[in-house]
């Protein structure tokens, strides 16, 4: 049986509207902020987030996201 290799690229859209925890993942992140602000906390410090930003997070780099205003 041939060994099954995941797909190169996976994408996927959700809306999220509480804060949600520090977590890590194994892969490289690319969130895009669709409406609202947020703050986003990462061992590199807080940023705060809006409308139209792209958010690069590289492998194993610890994040959460705070969204204001809802």
């Amino acid at each position: 049986m041939a060994a099954r290799l995941s797909p190169p690229l996976s994408a996927r859209t959700r809306t999220v509207h509480r804060p949600i925890g520090p977590a890590t993942y194994d892969c490289v992140r690319l969130v895009v902020v669709r409406d609202g602000t947020s703050i986003v906390f990462s061992e590199f410090g807080e940023q705060p987030v809006s409308f139209g930003d792209a958010i690069l997070l590289g492998p194993h780099v610890l994040c959460g996201i705070e969204p204001k205003g809802y």
